[in-house]
């Protein structure tokens, strides 16, 4: 069973904003996150990350992204409502 997959648009200017003064390095460590977050999103959201108030509600981390969505079981969605990008100062 596969999931659709909603980013709201804070979460996507969120993301855009850190790639735009990321390192090459970064940007790319970061694509690679998006990629495997949205993979286990769209397979098996609920095994995804950790839950918050509902077991619908959770919060996913691949570093450097983390993400919080809530699942939609019905619809078979998973709509993303935020995003935290953390780049480490080395």
């Amino acid at each position: 069973m596969s999931f659709a997959i909603v980013w709201n648009r804070d979460a996507v200017k969120d993301i855009d904003d850190a790639s735009d003064v990321a390192s090459e390095d970064q940007l790319q460590a970061l694509e690679q996150a998006i990629g495997a977050i949205h993979n286990l999103l769209s397979d098996e959201p609920s095994l995804a990350g950790e839950s918050r108030r509902t077991l619908d509600e959770r919060v996913a981390y691949n570093r450097p992204l983390t993400v919080f969505f809530r699942i939609d079981r019905r619809l078979q969605i998973v709509r993303v409502y935020a995003a935290v990008v953390y780049f480490p100062s080395v």
